[in-house]
């Protein structure tokens, strides 16, 4: 533990550090090798070397060692991306910086507010909020129930999926909503979100077993790490950046803003044209339809869920006329049968 830290020590959140850096400062070792004798189609690699000094080259076993050794270091500190340079800050002079904190505390990390152009534009007129809120009182803002929201029992940070009733809701959505079977996702990995998710993501939540911190289907209930800035642009207004290089999908902060109804969105009560409907459901039920889906998905037959009960006569009917997933389902049922009769037998 002397050569640990906590990612949200108040040296590193106001510092010129980024968060992939903060495990050097920890002891830890980044090394990146390319390979030069394959001209063609050379190599290029990432590997860590832990304060032990033991050679870690994927993140499985970075995740494997942050739990054995009770590390307060998260696996989002740590990337195998070669593009990314963990030594890297993006730096603005002094004079250029109008506002020190756009969110006056809301946030972890102070957001600076940059104009290096030579222009004297104002900073827009807004009032920065770390959390969506109702246009008007009579927005119903309550939220689900927290005994009616699902939770996992995990205790290995959800390291496993398959396991997890959070991330195979995730899954099981966007098996739903894919005709193809071919774009099937389980959201995350390793907080990381690799591809877009058109269903949503189930994270976990306070109904689950799971550590909030180190749980890796928890994201972007976490605090944000990493360092952005609000900067002015050359003809093309305000824009947000980031100051230190990231790896794709990385999570950099929530998209926050006013909640209003269909009613009042339709009358541009918001003033602004920037909308985006909070409905999934609405929009997932016509993406299937557009896709033609099968609709006996949306009666318990689910693609994670196999075995989950006995197959009723017309689905063990399909599977005879080759329905593959009720086919699945039917193998599955017979594996369960015939673990049953072992068991007798023993």
């Amino acid at each position: 533990q002397g050569q640990d830290a906590d990612p949200f020590d108040a040296r590193f959140m106001d510092s010129t550090i980024s968060p992939f850096y903060v495990p050097i400062l920890c002891g830890w070792r980044r090394i990146k090798q390319e390979s030069t004798f394959a001209a063609k189609n050379p190599r290029s690699t990432v590997y860590y070397r832990a304060p032990c000094g033991r050679p870690l080259n994927m993140m499985s076993e970075i995740v494997d060692y942050l739990e054995v050794t009770r590390s307060d270091l998260t696996v989002d500190m740590f990337t195998f991306s070669f593009e990314v340079d963990e030594t890297r800050y993006v730096l603005t002079e002094k004079g250029s910086v109008v506002k020190e904190d756009l969110t006056n505390g809301g946030e972890t990390r102070p957001i600076p507010v940059v104009n290096e152009t030579n222009d004297n534009e104002p900073i827009p007129t807004f009032m920065y909020r770390a959390s969506r809120y109702p246009l008007r009182a009579e927005v119903d803002m309550t939220t689900i129930k927290k005994e009616f929201c699902s939770g996992c029992d995990c205790t290995d940070d959800c390291r496993d999926w398959t396991k997890c009733a959070c991330q195979r809701l995730t899954h099981r959505e966007s098996v739903r909503a894919d005709a193809s079977h071919n774009n099937i996702t389980k959201g995350y990995s390793n907080r990381l979100l690799e591809e877009k998710v058109g269903t949503g993501i189930y994270e976990c939540n306070e109904n689950c077993g799971c550590s909030r911190k180190r749980c890796l289907n928890r994201v972007v209930q976490n605090d944000m790490k990493v360092p952005i800035q609000m900067m002015r642009t050359e003809g093309m207004g305000w824009g947000l950046r980031t100051l230190v290089d990231i790896p794709k999908g990385t999570f950099i902060s929530c998209y926050h803003g006013a909640v209003m109804s269909d009613a009042m969105a339709d009358k541009n009560e918001g003033g602004d044209e920037y909308y985006a409907d909070l409905d999934f459901y609405e929009q997932v039920e016509e993406e299937k339809l557009n896709s033609g889906i099968d609709t006996m998905l949306d009666q318990g037959v689910f693609f994670d869920d196999i075995g989950a009960r006995e197959l009723t006569e017309e689905e063990k009917q399909k599977a005879d006329n080759g329905d593959w997933l009720v086919k699945m389902r039917r193998e599955e049922e017979e594996k369960k049968k015939k673990r049953g009769r072992r068991k007798r037998v023993e």
